[in-house]
């Protein structure tokens, strides 16, 4: 059974071993929540330059990612699911 300390690790594995979206951005590991099925960690894109965050690029893609409590492993959640999660509207 994986701990919160496990699961962070493992989802900054996870980040780590992501290809970066454009070479001034990087992906981040944003907040985590303990859910019913694991831990959950949001994506998150960071500006490498300093510029005003409406002048930044925009990224699509999955909103985040669960370190399962059984195993360890890493599941990508689709929006949809991020929805039937709870944690957004709509």
């Amino acid at each position: 059974m994986i701990i919160a300390i496990d699961a962070r690790r493992i989802a900054e594995e996870h980040i780590a071993a992501q290809p970066q979206p454009h070479p001034d951005y990087r992906i981040a590991l944003g907040a985590g929540r303990e859910i019913s099925m694991g831990w959950y960690f949001d994506y998150a894109i960071q500006c490498l330059k300093d510029i005003p965050e409406h002048q930044q690029e925009r990224f699509g893609g999955a909103p985040g990612f669960v370190v399962c409590r059984d195993d360890g492993r890493v599941e990508v959640v689709a929006w949809r699911q991020y929805q039937d999660l709870g944690f957004a509207n709509g």
